[in-house]
């Protein structure tokens, strides 16, 4: 996604990246995330754990590529295989994208 500043005379573009939390950056989110406090501590722990299992990404390879990616210029940045996976099924199918990935999602 590409943001544009509003204000005229300013030669900046802005470039937004994504990241995903299927194969996602490997931060301390899911260690830090508070959990509902109907869950026992030991499926907190199992949860947090399969969780960390899906962050396949450093960050440092993250920011690699970010910052990669605004040196070239480049209007769109996709961080890690999943989002590059996703971006390529919305080009293919825009209409029924949201639907697709709504179905991927509920299983």
């Amino acid at each position: 996604m590409r943001a544009k500043p509003s204000h005229p005379g300013v030669p900046i573009e802005g470039i937004l990246s994504g990241a995903h939390a299927i194969g996602g950056v490997a931060t301390s989110i899911a260690e830090n995330a508070r959990m509902p406090q109907s869950i026992a501590p030991e499926e907190a722990a199992e949860r947090r754990k399969l969780f960390q299992s899906y962050l396949t990404l450093s960050p440092a390879t993250a920011g690699e590529i970010i910052v990669r990616g605004i040196e070239h210029r480049k209007p769109r940045v996709l961080v890690g295989s999943d989002a590059k996976r996703i971006a390529l099924i919305e080009r293919l199918i825009p209409v029924s994208y949201w639907s697709l990935l709504g179905a991927a999602l509920k299983k």
